[in-house]
C-alpha cells in the first residue's frame, strides 16, 4: 500500500509539477531536471518512511522494555544524526550546483544544434592544433567537467558520511552486547527475553534506518532539485503573460504615442538604446522607421509589444499606458513580422493557425494568397500539410518570411508591425506583398521597419532614426526636399542618379516577362528523380529500441575499469560483512538462550529438560567482550567499505556521463544536416537525450554494485546455511528464489514501462524546448497556452501509464517485503521445533536464521534499485545510438585529400530533395560552372534553389543526382574539413554565439589569429567603429544567438567572420540583406574588394549588388532559364532578368556608373 500510493502521489506530483514548471517558463526562462524529484518522492520515499518507522518502533519498544540498553544503544545516535544530516545538506547543496553546471552544458548543447549549419561551416567542431577545443566544445566540456567534480564530492562525502554511519551502527551493537552481558552477569535472574526483545528491536531498527540511507540521499537530492524548480514556478516577471490584471482592449483604434521614452537592455543597462524619443502613429495610418543599424528601431517595435517596459516615459495605445493594459489583450490586436522569421516543427496550416484562434482553411489560404506564398505552397506534393521543419528549415528564408506574414496577417489586427518583413524576398514577391498590404491596410495602423527605402516611400510618415533619437520626419518627398540624412539614405540605394522621380522606382514585372518565365519552365524536362539510400535519411518509423547490455556500457567505460574493480570489491566485502554480522548477531542469543525460552513458552518444556547451563560470570564477560571488539571490527570493515565503495562507483558514474555525453555530442555534431532534418533528431529531443539518458547511465555502476553486493550475501548466506544447519535451510532457501523471481518479474515490467515512457516524454520535451527556445515568438503570438496545453496533452498519455504501473509494483515491493516476514515465522517455528528434537543447538539456529533473513532483506531491497538499472540500460541505448550513428558527410573524417584548392566549381546535371520532402525537387538538372577566381551571382524568386545550391558546395548535403567537382575533383573526395576551411559563407540570417565579439569573429579557426586580424577584417564589414564605443569593446559579450545586437550588427559580425578567414572561395547568401543603405554600400566595396583574386558565389535580392558579377545566372524551380553578364541579360529582348531589374530600375548606365566609381 505504501509504495503503491506514495509511486501514485510521486507520479500525480510529477506530473502537476511539469504542467505548472512548463506554464511558468513559458513566461521567464528554462532549464532544470526534474526526473531527481520524482524518483526521489516514489519508492523511495516510501522505503526511508518504512526504516524512520521501523527505527522509532525499535526505540519505543527498547525503551519500554529496559530504558537502560536502549539508551546504550543511542549513545551512538549522535554521530549518526549528525553523519546523516550531513550526507542529506550534501547531496542537496551539489545536487543543486550539478543541475546548475547540467543547465549551461544543455545550454550549450541546444545553441549548438540550433546554429548546426553555422557550426558546420566554420569548421567549429574540433581544433587540429590540439591546444584547445573550440569555443563551444571548451563550454561544453568545462560544464560537464564541473559536473563530474560536483559529483566526485558528493559521493566522496557520501561514502565518508556512509562508513561513519556503518561504523557507529555497529559499534552500537558491541556496547548493546557488552552492557547486556554486563547485566546478566550482575543478575543471573532476570528476564533474558527481555533483553533479547529491546537487543532485536533497537538494534533491527537501527539496522533498518542504515540500510534506508541510499534512499534518504534521493530523497535529499529531489528536494535540492524540486527547490529550484518551485523557485522558477513561483517567480511572477514584471511583464506577466499571465495575469488577469490590467484594462481589456475590446476595441482598437490603433493610436501609438511614444512619450520621452528612454531605454537600456537589461543586459546593457549603462547604454541607453532609446534616448527620449516621442512621437505619434495616428490611428489606420502607417509610419515608418529608418536608420543605421542599431539606432533603435527593432526596439520601438519590442516595447510596442511590451516584451519589455521603457526605462523611463510613457507608451500609449488608444491614450492607454500600456503597463495598465492586459498584456493578453494588448497583443491579440498587434500582427507583428520580425526580421528573421520563426516557425515551429508542424505543417505550414498549423503555423499560419498560431496567428488567431477558429481560423477556417479557407481564410489560411486567403492569408497565403496576399502574402503571395499560395503560388509555391499550392506546388508541393503535400501543400499546406506540409511540415516545415524545426524553426522551418525544410523552406527557404523568403518563403518562411511570407508564412509569416501570412500568420500575421490572418489574424485581422488593428495594429501591423513589421520589422524589415520583406528584406528576404525577391523584388517581385515584395512588389506583390506590399500591393497586397495597402489593400488590407484599411483601418489598420501600421508600423514598417525597413532598410529597403522603396517599401516605406507611401507611408503618411517617414521617420529617421539615429542613435535612439529622431533626426528628420515627414512624407517622401518632403524628406528628400530637405537633402539630409533621408536623402542620403535613399541616394545610397540607387545605382544611377537620383531623380525627383524617385517616387515611380516601383514597377510591376510585365505580364509578357512571367508568361515567358512560366514557358520555358513548362517546356523542360518533368521533375522526377530516383531517390539515392544513405545513412543520414530520414528513418522516422525507427524500431523502438531495446534496453543496451550492461556489457556494452562497461566497454564503454572500459578505462575506468580499475577503478570500478576497486569499488566492487567495497561493495562486494560490505555484502560479505552481512553473513559475517549474522554469525556475531547469533552470539547474542547464545548468551540470552532465547530459543529456549521460546520453545519453553510454546511446547511447555522446563529449561532443565534442554539441560541448560549458564555460564560463569567471568567466562560470559570474557565472550562477550570479545564478540563486541568482532562488532567493531566489522564496523570498522564496513567504514573502509562503504567509502571506497560508495566514492570509487560514483567516480566511474560521472566519468561514463561525462565520456558519453562528449561522445555523443561530438557525433552529433559531426553529422550532416539531413540528420538534424530528422524529426526525431530536432534540438529538442536531442537536449532531452542530453539532460536525461546520459545521467541515467551512470545507475550501472552505482547500483550494480549493490546488486552484486546482495548477491555475494546471498552466497555467504547459503554457506553458513548449509554449514551450521542444512535442516532448517533446505526449509528457508526455496523463499529466496521466490524474493529473486518478484525482482525479476518487476525488472520486465520497469523495463517495459521505462521503454514506452521515455518515448512519450520525448514529445513532450520537443515541445516545451520548441517553445522556450522560442519564446520571444511565442509570447508575440500570445500562444502560451496553446505550447502548454499540447505539452499537457503529450504528458497525460505517460502520466495514466505511469500511474497504472504504480499499483502493480507496489503489489510486487509487498509481495517481495512480506517473504520476508514469512521467513521469520518459519524460522522460530521450525527452529523451536529441531531444538526440542535436538537436530539443532539454539546457536546454531539463530545463526542460520539470521543469515537467511538478512540475506533476504539484502535480496529484497534489489527491487527498489531495478527501475534505476533498467533506466540506465534503456538511457544507454539511445545515447549510443546518438554516439554511433554513422554519416557519409562526417566533419570530423581525416579521409580525403588535402591538396591546394584554386576554386573552379563545376555542378554537373545536379539533382536534389531534401530528406524530409524526397518527392518535391529542390534542383532538378541543375548545371553551373565558375572558373577560379570569377564571381558568379544566383538570382530568383524565393525558393528556386538558390540557397541549396551553397549547401551542396559546403556538403552540409549530398546529392541524389549528379556529380559536384571543385578543381576537377569529386567534392566528396576532398577532406570535408579542407575543404570548409578554405571557403566562407555569409548567410541570410546570421548566427552568432553567446561569446565574446572577436570569439564570433575567429570562431572555427585553425591556427592563431592576431587581434589586428580581427579589427581589420572588423574594418571591412564596417562593424569596427560600432564595436569600439561598447564599453568592453571585443570583449563584449553578445548574447546568445547573438541578441544583444540589432540584425545589421549581426550580419556585420557574420561578414567580418567570414573575411577574417581568407578564403579561396567565398559564399555570400543575401549577406547585406539586413543591412541600411549606407552600411550595405561600405560592406559592399569591402565585399567587392575580397572578391578579388578569389572565386565567389553570391545570392542577392537586390540585384544592384550584382551588376560587377562576371556571370549572372537566373534560376526558377531548381533549374538556370538564362545566363550571362549584365549587360548581356539586359541586351535580350525577352530577357527574365531584364524584368526582374525593371523593379529595381537597374539599366546598363547604372553599370557603367557603378565600375567608373569602382577602385
Amino acid at each position: 500500500m505504501t509504495v503503491a500510493s506514495l509511486e501514485t502521489f510521486a507520479e500525480r506530483m510529477t506530473f502537476e509539477i511539469r504542467q505548472k514548471y512548463v506554464k511558468a517558463v513559458l513566461r521567464q526562462e528554462a532549464a532544470c531536471d526534474l526526473e531527481r524529484v520524482r524518483e526521489g518522492i516514489g519508492d523511495k520515499l516510501s522505503l526511508l518512511l518504512q526504516a524512520i518507522a521501523c527505527c522509532l518502533t525499535g526505540f519505543v519498544i527498547g525503551s519500554f522494555y529496559n530504558w537502560h540498553m536502549t539508551v546504550v544503544i543511542l549513545l551512538f545516535s549522535p554521530v549518526i544524526a549528525l553523519a546523516t544530516a550531513w550526507i542529506g545538506h550534501t547531496a542537496n547543496i551539489q545536487s543543486s550546483i550539478e543541475q546548475d553546471a547540467y543547465g549551461v552544458a544543455n545550454s550549450i548543447a541546444q545553441q549548438a544544434f540550433n546554429s548546426i549549419k553555422t557550426v558546420l561551416s566554420l569548421n567549429g567542431i574540433s581544433n587540429e592544433t590540439k591546444r584547445f577545443f573550440t569555443v563551444l566544445y571548451v563550454s561544453y566540456e568545462s560544464a560537464l567537467e564541473i559536473c563530474r567534480k560536483t559529483s566526485r564530492v558528493k559521493y566522496f562525502c557520501m561514502g565518508l558520511g556512509y562508513g561513519l554511519i556503518s561504523f557507529s551502527t555497529y559499534a552500537s551493537y558491541a556496547a548493546a552486547f557488552w552492557f547486556a552481558a554486563l547485566i546478566i552477569a550482575d543478575d543471573s535472574t532476570i528476564d533474558r527475553g527481555t533483553v533479547f526483545t529491546v537487543l532485536f528491536s533497537v538494534m533491527s531498527g537501527a539496522s533498518s534506518l542504515g540500510g534506508a540511507l541510499s534512499n534518504f540521499v534521493s530523497f535529499a537530492s529531489a528536494f535540492g532539485a524540486g527547490r529550484k524548480v518551485l523557485d522558477i514556478i513561483n517567480m511572477v516577471p514584471q511583464i506577466d503573460a499571465y495575469s488577469d490584471n490590467g484594462t481589456l482592449l475590446s476595441t482598437v483604434k490603433g493610436k501609438i504615442s511614444f512619450q520621452n521614452v528612454s531605454f537600456s537592455y537589461p543586459t546593457r543597462r549603462n547604454i541607453k538604446v532609446l534616448k527620449g524619443l516621442t512621437f505619434t502613429i495616428a490611428a489606420g495610418k502607417k509610419v515608418a522607421l529608418v536608420g543605421a543599424s542599431g539606432s533603435g528601431k527593432s526596439t520601438v517595435a519590442n516595447l510596442i509589444l511590451r516584451l519589455y517596459d521603457p526605462s523611463s516615459g510613457m507608451i500609449t495605445v488608444d491614450d492607454y499606458d500600456l503597463k495598465y493594459l492586459n498584456i493578453r489583450s494588448l497583443r491579440d490586436k498587434i500582427g507583428f513580422v520580425a526580421q528573421e522569421p520563426i516557425l515551429f516543427d508542424g505543417t505550414i496550416e498549423s503555423n499560419i493557425k498560431f496567428g488567431s484562434t477558429g481560423i477556417t482553411r479557407e481564410q489560411v489560404i486567403s492569408a497565403c494568397k496576399q502574402a503571395n506564398a499560395w503560388e509555391f505552397i499550392e506546388k508541393m506534393p503535400d501543400q499546406l500539410n506540409t511540415r516545415v521543419g524545426e524553426q522551418g528549415t525544410q523552406l527557404s528564408v523568403g518563403q518562411k518570411q511570407r508564412i509569416a506574414i501570412a500568420r500575421a496577417v490572418v489574424r485581422n489586427p488593428k495594429i501591423l508591425v513589421f520589422d524589415e518583413a520583406t528584406s528576404a524576398l525577391d523584388s517581385e514577391c515584395e512588389i506583390m506583398i506590399q500591393k497586397a498590404l495597402e489593400k488590407v491596410r484599411y483601418g489598420k495602423t501600421i508600423l514598417v521597419i525597413a532598410h529597403r527605402l522603396s517599401t516605406v516611400k507611401n507611408a503618411d510618415e517617414i521617420l529617421v532614426l539615429d542613435n535612439g533619437r529622431i533626426t528628420e520626419r515627414g512624407k517622401h518627398e518632403d524628406l528628400l526636399a530637405c537633402r539630409g540624412t533621408y536623402y542620403k539614405m535613399v541616394a545610397a540605394q540607387k545605382s544611377e542618379k537620383l531623380t525627383e522621380n524617385l517616387v515611380k522606382d516601383i514597377a510591376v514585372v510585365t505580364g509578357k516577362n512571367l508568361k515567358q518565365l512560366h514557358q520555358i519552365v513548362d517546356n523542360t524536362k518533368p521533375r522526377t528523380l530516383s531517390v539515392k539510400s544513405s545513412t543520414d535519411a530520414l528513418s522516422i518509423n525507427d524500431d523502438s529500441l531495446q534496453p543496451t547490455t550492461i556489457k556494452k556500457i562497461f566497454i564503454a567505460n572500459r578505462n575506468s575499469w580499475l577503478v570500478f574493480a576497486f569499488g566492487l570489491v567495497g561493495c562486494c566485502s560490505n555484502g560479505l560483512i552481512q553473513p559475517v554480522f549474522s554469525m556475531l548477531y547469533s552470539q547474542i542469543f547464545s548468551v540470552c538462550f532465547t530459543i529456549l525460552y521460546i520453545v519453553h513458552r510454546v511446547f511447555s518444556f522446563s529449561l532443565k529438560q534442554l539441560q541448560v547451563f549458564s555460564e560463569p560470570s567471568d567466562r560470559l564477560l570474557s565472550d562477550a567482550k570479545f564478540w563486541s571488539w568482532m562488532f567493531v571490527l566489522c564496523g570498522l570493515a564496513n567504514f573502509f567499505g562503504s567509502f571506497s565503495g560508495i566514492n570509487l562507483t560514483g567516480f566511474c558514474g560521472e566519468s561514463v556521463t561525462k565520456k558519453l555525453r562528449m561522445d555523443a555530442f561530438i557525433n552529433v555534431m559531426r553529422q550532416g544536416l539531413a540528420f538534424f532534418d530528422n524529426p526525431r533528431h530536432s534540438s529538442g529531443n536531442l537536449c532531452t537525450r542530453f539532460a536525461t539518458d546520459a545521467p541515467n547511465v551512470r545507475y550501472v555502476f552505482t547500483r550494480l554494485p549493490v546488486v552484486a553486493a546482495s548477491f555475494v550475501t546471498l552466497m555467504g548466506a547459503v554457506v553458513i546455511g548449509f554449514l551450521f544447519g542444512w535442516q532448517l535451510a533446505l526449509v528457508l532457501f526455496p523463499i529466496i528464489p521466490l524474493v529473486i523471481g518478484s525482482g525479476y518479474f518487476d525488472w520486465k515490467l520497469q523495463a517495459k514501462n521505462q521503454l514506452k515512457g521515455s518515448e512519450l516524454l520525448e514529445a513532450s520535451g520537443k515541445i516545451i524546448t520548441e517553445a522556450v527556445g522560442n519564446i520571444r515568438t511565442v509570447q508575440t503570438l500570445n500562444k502560451q497556452a496553446v505550447f502548454y496545453e499540447q505539452y499537457c496533452n503529450h504528458l497525460r498519455e505517460p502520466y495514466m501509464q505511469s500511474l497504472a504501473h504504480a499499483h502493480m509494483y507496489g503489489a510486487m515491493f509487498a509481495f517481495s517485503q512480506s517473504l520476508v516476514f514469512f521467513m521469520y515465522a518459519i524460522s522460530f517455528y521450525l527452529g523451536s521445533i529441531f531444538v526440542k528434537s535436538y537436530i539443532m543447538e539454539p546457536v546454531n539456529v539463530y545463526r542460520v536464521f539470521f543469515a537467511i533473513a538478512f540475506c533476504g532483506q539484502s535480496v529484497g531491497q534489489i527491487s527498489s534499485f531495478i527501475p534505476d538499472i533498467v533506466k540506465a540500460r534503456l538511457s544507454a541505448s539511445h545515447v549510443f545510438r546518438l554516439s554511433q550513428h554513422q554519416t557519409s558527410v562526417d566533419a570530423l573524417s581525416e579521409d580525403g585529400c588535402k591538396t591546394e584548392i584554386h576554386g573552379n566549381i563545376a555542378l554537373n546535371n545536379v539533382s536534389f530533395s531534401y530528406p524530409t520532402r524526397p518527392l518535391s525537387l529542390i534542383l532538378n538538372g541543375f548545371s553551373l560552372s565558375i572558373d577560379e577566381g570569377k564571381t558568379v551571382a544566383l538570382v530568383g524568386c524565393s525558393g528556386s534553389g538558390k540557397s541549396t545550391v551553397m549547401m551542396l558546395l559546403e556538403r552540409f548535403y549530398e546529392p541524389q543526382k549528379g556529380e559536384i567537382l571543385i578543381d576537377g575533383r569529386p567534392i566528396n573526395e576532398i577532406n570535408l574539413r579542407w575543404l570548409r576551411n578554405n571557403m566562407s559563407i555569409v548567410c541570410q540570417e546570421p548566427t552568432l554565439f553567446d561569446a565574446t565579439i572577436e570569439e564570433n569573429i575567429i570562431y572555427g579557426i585553425e591556427g592563431d589569429v592576431s587581434h589586428d586580424d580581427v579589427v581589420e577584417a572588423s574594418r571591412l564589414a564596417n562593424i569596427h567603429d560600432f564595436i569600439v564605443t561598447l564599453p568592453k569593446g571585443y570583449e563584449t559579450r553578445v548574447g546568445e544567438e547573438g541578441r544583444q545586437l540589432s540584425g545589421g550588427q549581426k550580419q556585420r559580425i557574420a561578414i567580418a567572420r567570414a573575411l577574417v578567414r581568407k578564403p579561396t572561395i567565398l559564399l555570400l547568401d543575401e549577406a547585406t540583406s539586413a543591412l541600411d543603405s549606407e552600411s550595405e554600400k561600405a560592406v559592399q566595396q569591402a565585399i567587392d574588394n575580397a572578391r578579388v583574386g578569389r572565386t565567389c558565389l553570391i545570392i542577392a535580392h537586390r540585384l544592384s549588388t550584382i551588376q560587377t558579377c562576371d556571370c549572372i545566372a537566373v534560376l526558377h524551380d531548381g533549374r538556370i532559364v538564362e545566363k550571362g553578364t549584365h549587360e548581356e541579360l539586359l541586351k535580350k529582348d525577352d530577357s527574365i532578368y531584364k524584368s526582374l531589374c525593371t523593379p529595381q530600375k537597374l539599366t546598363m548606365n547604372s553599370h557603367t556608373q557603378r565600375n567608373s566609381q569602382s577602385p
